[in-house]
């Protein structure tokens, strides 16, 4: 296995709502990189360039959180190809993609001298069956389409495998935050770019 790290860059676009409703709600959608709790109560963040990095057959995440003024139906993320280098494709088969369920937490543990009273992202809701690869029906807790209520802020968890035949270099493409109202390929009229390298 070569040692040669493989630089993944993602442009995410988010589509949007139609413009009726971009005009009554300001939702965010920001990145986070870090394995840290990313808190219900906590205000949107500014955070769109996300640099990863992994070795062939190596995972690594990252969040996409999303938090608006209004509630928002229907709110999904859909991962697009990653085209790289000599035509290989992180395919969207290598995106494990699951919504963030939380709960809530009033004690802390003797360890946490930073621990808040909130509720927290802990287990994560897959997309898909993981042996099946199909969408999971019938279940509880359902990942998407999810319901984001006013103010709050709830994310979603990346976990993009790098197969062992993938070639070194860059791979871009788009991902993207959508909902049940949208209409266009737009946010506000123009595409904001979520890097990840």
């Amino acid at each position: 296995m070569s040692s040669k790290i493989l630089r993944t860059t993602l442009v995410a676009g988010l589509t949007s709502l139609n413009t009726a409703v971009a005009a009554e709600t300001d939702w965010q959608v920001w990145t986070a990189t870090e394995t840290r709790h990313v808190l219900r109560s906590e205000p949107p963040g500014r955070q769109l360039a996300v640099k990863v990095g992994a070795a062939r057959n190596e995972r690594v995440s990252f969040q996409i959180l999303v938090r608006s003024a209004v509630p928002l139906p229907g709110v999904r993320v859909e991962a697009g190809p990653l085209p790289g280098p000599r035509g290989k494709v992180l395919g969207t088969t290598n995106a494990g993609l699951y919504r963030q369920h939380q709960l809530r937490l009033d004690t802390g543990t003797y360890r946490n001298d930073a621990f808040k009273r909130d509720w927290y992202p802990d287990p994560l809701i897959p997309f898909e069956h993981p042996m099946r690869g199909e969408m999971l029906t019938g279940a509880r807790l359902r990942a998407v389409p999810f319901d984001l209520p006013a103010n709050e802020t709830h994310g979603f968890w990346v976990d993009l495998y790098v197969p062992t035949n993938a070639a070194a270099g860059d791979y871009r493409g788009v991902y993207r935050v959508a909902t049940a109202r949208q209409s266009r390929n737009q946010r506000r009229g123009k595409r904001r770019p979520i890097w990840i390298r």
